[in-house]
């Protein structure tokens, strides 16, 4: 399988190329013409136009797209409105259109729990979310009407190793060693987090799936095991690292409409279950940052 990925220099898809290149899988990170290459080997610009996309697929013997790509805008700012459009819109639609030009039929697209309200029915939280939603029903439409494979997994919080997102967790280790106060959303507020190693097993098990799909659209999700609420999980954290953190709870605003509890029990990937617990996940991530690692 040579796999065609957009996103390649974010949290996911970083780890997605290196787990599966270590299975055997031939990973082509899809770049933009203005981003660095240097520390993605095998990186391919693109200028943004079907026609050329299409003759990279080609000349690449893509047989699967994997989507990652997107852009994120908490508080939907206005000023960020052309990078969500063309993030989450334009340039998949394009890439959607090269793959047929292409004869791409494989497609693994990544969306968001925050499309759904706390029930699971379709609620977006804010535009980025409703532009996920908005490309699903277009990758829908595409995979019955022109014979495309297509599967998209609905992702709840992640964590892991090298994470430079302005989350909670990336931040959660330099607060306990520098003793400053974490300023926190709801104290109240339930999160379900699933580490990005058990993430890229799901999206290699729905790769393997899509050889054998027949065309459409299959939508799963894929969340951890251990839903927690906020002043649980930090609490918890705490006392196994025996470490001090001063935290002041509803300090932050939740932005958009995020529910207080997400969705949780929604349909998963059939063969996959998170391996990792939240404790260990966590616990592990801290001390190897504390040693430097």
């Amino acid at each position: 399988m040579t796999v065609i990925l957009t996103g390649a220099t974010g949290f996911i898809g970083k780890n997605f190329t290196s787990r599966a290149r270590a299975a055997g899988i031939s990973v082509a990170p899809l770049l933009r013409a203005e981003t660095d290459s240097a520390s993605l080997p095998g990186g391919l610009a693109h200028d943004g136009s079907v026609e050329q996309m299409a003759k990279i697929l080609i000349a690449e013997k893509a047989t699967a797209i994997v989507h990652c790509a997107a852009a994120f805008s908490p508080t939907d700012d206005p000023a960020q409105t052309d990078a969500l459009l063309a993030a989450n819109i334009d340039f998949p639609v394009r890439l959607l259109q090269a793959a047929r030009i292409a004869s791409v039929r494989k497609w693994l697209n990544i969306g968001s729990l925050w499309e759904h309200n706390a029930s699971g029915n379709r609620d977006p939280v804010n535009l980025y979310a409703s532009m996920k939603t908005a490309f699903e029903d277009i990758l829908t439409y595409t995979s019955h009407a022109h014979g495309i494979s297509s599967i998209t997994l609905k992702l709840s919080d992640t964590y892991g190793p090298d994470d430079t997102r302005p989350k909670l967790i990336p931040g959660l280790k330099s607060l306990i060693d520098t003793g400053e106060t974490l300023q926190m959303t709801a104290a109240t507020q339930t999160v379900s987090y699933c580490h990005v190693y058990d993430v890229c097993d799901a999206m290699l098990l729905a790769c393997q799936m899509l050889d054998s799909n027949q065309p459409g659209h299959q939508m799963y999700v894929v969340e951890g095991d251990e839903p927690m609420v906020l002043r649980d999980m930090i609490a918890s954290v705490l006392s196994e690292l025996e470490g001090r953190l001063s935290v002041d709870f509803d300090a932050v605003p939740i932005h958009g409409r995020k529910p207080v509890v997400p969705w949780i029990g929604g349909p998963r990937l059939p063969g996959w279950s998170p391996k990792i617990s939240l404790k260990e996940g966590l616990i592990g991530l801290l001390t190897a940052s504390n040693h430097g690692k």
